[in-house]
């Protein structure tokens, strides 16, 4: 299995492992528990998604168009449900079969990116067709595209943003067993010979893994929901840290921190710091928001002896 430390986070185990606190009534989706930000797979997950994402964001010269991602929440699937738990049950069946047949069942974490109401039929009844649709030529055949654990951007491009600006995806477990090379373009619907079970763009490096729709149902297990903004990188804006005038009364007031912040950070960071500072002050950005923001665009260590620094002076 692919080494992801969620191993443990188990659907036979994870409805038992959750307190009650954790639960939430404002959680999403039907079948799933709403984590703390504090809860270690909540922190698992999160890195997990926003570390492929940044990925892709170093690659693109041009940052403002890929933006940066903050996640606003995690929830994870409870398979308590006598319904849930058949699919967790059928699941883990496949998988036993699939390594008895090939020596290796081949179990990796993937991400699957559709609309809300996509989430919810996944996560609360099953898939119901196919994603690749909105992939156009770019699809490998016609089954359930999902992108690999430390690269979640492909799967984020079949999400869309619903009122609040957020969007969803779907950190599932699959079983891929034997994988063959399918050629973007392809209407391949089903394994082409007993050989194999499921597809890949790339046999060495794949982007993409697909589920064929025989065994969506089967070979895919939904383990934690993810919402996320994405906030566009600002360009132009000359403002400095130095400039702002009005600080928030809390412990530690913003302007200072960010002024800290930002010695350390590229010129384009800080401005888009500030940017998005002025949005909370003019109460576009609720402060939780914001603060996840500073989190993903400086990173905790960097925040913590930031934060070390200014209480010692």
């Amino acid at each position: 299995m692919e080494e992801v430390s969620l191993q443990s986070s188990s659907p036979s185990s994870s409805s038992s492992s959750t307190n009650d606190e954790e639960a939430s009534s404002s959680s999403r989706f039907s079948g799933v528990e709403k984590l703390r930000e504090g809860d270690r797979f909540y922190k698992v997950v999160e890195k997990l998604f926003l570390g492929g994402m940044r990925r892709r964001s170093s690659a693109v010269n041009n940052a403002a168009a890929v933006g940066v991602d903050v996640v606003t929440s995690v929830q994870r699937c409870s398979y308590s449900a006598r319904s849930m738990e058949s699919r967790s049950k059928l699941f883990k069946a496949v998988a036993d079969m699939t390594g008895e047949a090939r020596g290796d069942a081949n179990v990796r974490f993937a991400w699957y990116g559709a609309s809300a109401e996509g989430v919810a039929e996944a996560v609360e009844h099953g898939f119901g067709k196919a994603n690749g649709g909105g992939l156009g030529t770019g699809a490998h055949g016609l089954g359930v595209h999902l992108s690999p654990p430390h690269s979640p951007y492909g799967s984020s491009l079949l999400c869309r943003t619903n009122a609040d600006g957020e969007r969803h995806m779907v950190l599932c477990r699959v079983v891929l067993g034997n994988s063959e090379r399918v050629e973007a373009g392809s209407l391949q619907c089903h394994p082409s010979s007993e050989e194999f079970d499921s597809g890949v763009d790339d046999l060495d490096n794949p982007r993409w893994y697909i589920i064929w729709s025989t065994h969506m149902n089967t070979h895919i297990l939904p383990e934690y929901v993810v919402t996320f903004k994405t906030f566009s990188q600002p360009q132009g804006t000359k403002r400095a840290a130095s400039t702002v005038k009005r600080p928030i009364a809390t412990w530690l007031s913003f302007p200072r921190l960010l002024g800290e912040i930002g010695r350390s950070l590229p010129a384009s960071n800080v401005q888009a710091l500030m940017t998005f500072y002025d949005q909370y002050k003019e109460g576009k950005l609720s402060k939780d928001t914001f603060i996840r923001y500073i989190r993903s665009t400086v990173g905790d260590k960097l925040l913590a002896s930031t934060i070390r620094r200014i209480r010692g002076n």
